[in-house]
């Protein structure tokens, strides 16, 4: 998954395994989230930062675990 997204050149996964991220990108896993269509499947949330001057690894961090779980929540996922 990192090697489709420059922005996670340097990235680093979290104690948990869920999230790899770094100051300018992050991808997490997305539990309990599956397609009938799609049933072999893994669906993933990825953050690319392209902000000049931009490299903040624990806000990058928080933001991919809040949004990976708004995801999770979302009506696509139930």
């Amino acid at each position: 998954m990192a090697d489709a997204h420059p922005r996670l050149d340097r990235a680093k996964p979290t104690d948990s395994g869920l999230y790899l991220s770094s100051g300018t990108g992050a991808v997490g896993r997305v539990k309990n989230c599956t397609s009938p269509d799609h049933a072999e499947h893994t669906l993933y949330a990825v953050i690319d930062v392209y902000a000049k001057d931009v490299d903040d690894a624990a806000t990058v961090k928080k933001l991919i675990a809040a949004y990976t779980a708004a995801v999770e929540s979302g009506k696509s996922c139930r």
